[in-house]
């Protein structure tokens, strides 16, 4: 599970904590699928 999954509705999260989790987790997985389909359209 990651940090994104364990954080509830009703928990207050810093503004940091939240651009630590976009940076950690959101951006690579984002990174990773726009690089398949870039790879899909042969656009590497």
């Amino acid at each position: 599970m990651t940090d994104l999954e364990r954080i509830t509705p009703n928990e207050a999260v810093s503004e940091e904590r939240v651009r630590e989790i976009l940076h950690e987790e959101v951006t690579p997985t984002l990174d990773r699928i726009l690089a398949e389909l870039r790879a899909l359209r042969g656009e590497e």
